[in-house]
């Protein structure tokens, strides 16, 4: 075989597996993970009164953005994230609504 395709493997470079391999269900603020890993996705559960802020934060509601779901965001809306994270994950809720966030 002349070259190769690209390869996908189970892992990021930190060792973190690409798929999640934790689901939490949120309602409210609070921490998603204490550490660093990866955010895998976002689905809403429950629709959103108002935006739902995801930080790489092991503590608060600061720190760098890796995702917002939009206010009025319908049950069922996913959002397919796919980053790492460095020092944890914290999620920011401004009204209501529930979350399932997949992480590893």
């Amino acid at each position: 075989m002349s070259g190769s395709g690209p390869v996908r493997t189970l892992v990021d470079a930190y060792g973190y597996p690409v798929s999640p391999a934790f689901t939490i269900p949120l309602s409210a603020t609070g921490v998603v993970k204490a550490s660093a890993g990866r955010l895998g996705s976002v689905l809403v559960t429950t629709v959103t009164s108002a935006a739902i802020t995801i930080y790489d934060n092991p503590s608060a509601a600061s720190g760098t953005i890796l995702c917002v779901i939009p206010a009025s965001s319908a049950a069922g809306f996913r959002v397919v994230v796919d980053l790492p994270v460095t020092t944890g994950i914290y999620a920011s809720f401004a009204g209501t609504g529930a979350v399932a966030i997949g992480y590893s």
